[in-house]
């Protein structure tokens, strides 16, 4: 399951607890990252169905301070983007930050691509 993959692979690069899915839970430390699915493509042969898909996340990277959040993007850029040593390969296809005026957080979103058999 690529999602378990992934959340076990971008642990070896926070304190070992700090990613979520979808929202921080109250009360947990910074910095973190949540993730998020954002599609599956699923190829097809001329024989039908193919065990191939590429996976899309949307990771974010959330902190109090600008350099703690471009530190851990940095890292998560890394080990994602041409990675052929968990998946196919991985991707980073986007990725920007901002300063979210409502919370005065730091985030660094991410997106990327994991093919996958």
């Amino acid at each position: 399951m690529i999602d378990a993959t992934l959340v076990s692979s971008l642990r070896t690069i926070t304190s070992g607890s700090n990613v979520y899915a979808f929202n921080k839970p109250l009360g947990k430390s910074f910095p973190c990252i949540t993730y998020q699915s954002i599609g599956t493509k699923h190829y097809r042969t001329l024989s039908g169905s193919s065990t191939l898909n590429t996976a899309r996340f949307q990771l974010d990277c959330w902190g109090e301070s600008l350099d703690s959040v471009l530190t851990l993007s940095g890292s998560v850029i890394n080990l994602l983007d041409a990675n052929t040593s968990v998946w196919e390969v991985s991707t980073v296809d986007n990725n920007f930050a901002v300063k979210e005026n409502d919370t005065k957080l730091y985030r660094v979103i991410i997106e990327c691509s994991i093919l996958n058999k």
